[in-house]
C-alpha cells in the first residue's frame, strides 16, 4: 500500500511541473479576469489619433523647454 501512494505522488508532481513550465510561457499573456480570454493590448490609430499624439508630443517637448 505504501509503494502505490509513493507512485501516485510521483505522477502529481509530474504534472505539476509541467503545468508550471506552461503557465511560465503563458504568464506574458494577459487574460480578463471574468471570462479568462487572452486581452489585445494594442490600440489601432487613426489619422486624428496620430494627429492629437503629435500635437500632444509638441506640447510637451515645448513646456519642458521653457521650464529649461
Amino acid at each position: 500500500m505504501g509503494k502505490q501512494l509513493i507512485v501516485f505522488a510521483q505522477k502529481q508532481s509530474s504534472k505539476s511541473s509541467s503545468r508550471r513550465e506552461s503557465n511560465r510561457d503563458e504568464e506574458e499573456v494577459r487574460r480578463s479576469a471574468i471570462t479568462g480570454k487572452k486581452l489585445k493590448m494594442k490600440v489601432h490609430k487613426d489619422s486624428e489619433d496620430k494627429a492629437r499624439e503629435i500635437n500632444r508630443n509638441q506640447l510637451l517637448q515645448h513646456l519642458n523647454h521653457m521650464y529649461d
